[in-house]
């Protein structure tokens, strides 16, 4: 990543630490927060975050994600119709990532 904003550097840190944890530990730890925020109705902060959360880490989860398909596909595809430009944004970029890794079972 070329920019040193803190969004870029924490997007790194993210995608690094959950390769180097692997995949069942990263899903035991984020599944919860990726719920809870998608889920956020008070706040589209949340809700934009947590899609983001979910797109950085499609790579290094991509077995769980493709045993879970339609249920990861489904949450992803409502950030799609949220209310928030920014959630919108940010579920479509999760969903390009996911589908990214994901094919061609998707």
């Amino acid at each position: 990543m070329a920019k040193n904003d803190v969004a870029s550097v924490a997007a790194e840190a993210l995608e690094r630490i959950s390769g180097h944890l692997g995949e069942k530990t990263t899903i035991a730890c984020s599944s919860i927060l990726i719920h809870e925020s998608v889920n956020n109705k008070a706040n589209w902060e949340f809700r934009a975050m947590g899609y983001m959360f979910l797109g950085m880490i499609a790579e290094s989860c991509t077995k769980t994600f493709k045993k879970n398909l339609d249920d990861t596909i489904r949450m992803n595809a409502m950030g799609l119709i949220d209310a928030h430009p920014i959630v919108r944004f940010n579920a479509l970029m999760s969903l390009g990532l996911l589908l990214n890794v994901l094919s061609p079972d998707v």
